[in-house]
């Protein structure tokens, strides 16, 4: 091997910037591709171990905008012995938007096989209170929604996406960081959450959903 009399690399090793390229590359093709293995339904939170036949998984959307409303969404699977998991769901972060609106038009046309709810804040009470604050207000009005209408002889489990979780009497919720990307009711929350997100955003016309892009920031200096 011939060595750069330079910098004694050698020439005829790969390039660390094209191989670096090529394997970002290689991930978008398989993220936007849905390519990737279903996320697995974590058993170990189930009724398996913890004797509840339902598992509630809650995530938001919207706690990172300058603008706009927060979202909340909760959601669970009526019966994991049947359906099939969709190959596409993640933590949506890892997805396109366009992916995240395909699982929430397939959520909504099985109501036999997913429920959710959805609780939302909008910016004048994210503006009285916190958005920390509100968030958490809707985690907890979003599972006690989806905690109503499951029949009242099935148990359930709760898990919401982060550091923190409402407590209720009626079952166990418990906080779980990077539950998105580790179980499966949450990560389909997630996706529902930022598609929801991003109509309200939409309809309310506000630029690039809320989230502080440099066309927003500029619009925020131009016309305060």
């Amino acid at each position: 091997l011939k060595r750069c009399r330079h910098c004694g690399r050698n020439e005829d090793a790969p390039n660390n910037s094209v191989m670096k390229q090529l394997l970002g590359l290689f991930l978008l093709v398989v993220f936007t591709s849905g390519l990737l293995k279903p996320l697995p339904l974590r058993r170990d939170v189930l009724d398996v171990e913890r004797k509840h036949d339902l598992m509630i998984g809650s995530d938001e959307s919207g706690t990172g905008c300058i603008a706009g409303p927060v979202v909340a969404v909760s959601c669970c699977i009526l019966d994991v012995n049947s359906y099939v998991p969709l190959n596409i769901v993640q933590d949506s972060k890892k997805l396109i938007l366009k992916q995240c609106h395909e699982v929430y038009s397939h959520v909504k046309l099985h109501p036999n096989v997913y429920q959710y709810t959805v609780a939302t804040r909008s910016n004048t009470e994210i503006d009285q209170q916190t958005v920390r604050a509100c968030i958490h207000d809707a985690f907890s009005e979003s599972i006690a929604a989806l905690a109503q209408v499951i029949p009242s002889n099935r148990t359930v489990y709760s898990v919401v996406d982060g550091h923190k979780s409402p407590s209720f009497t009626e079952f166990v919720s418990r906080p779980w960081k990077r539950a998105d990307s580790l179980v499966y009711t949450v990560a389909l929350a997630s996706c529902l959450a930022r598609a929801i997100h991003d109509d309200l955003t939409n309809d309310s016309c506000i630029i690039d959903n809320g989230y502080p892009t440099l066309r927003h920031l500029q619009a925020l200096h131009d016309h305060g």
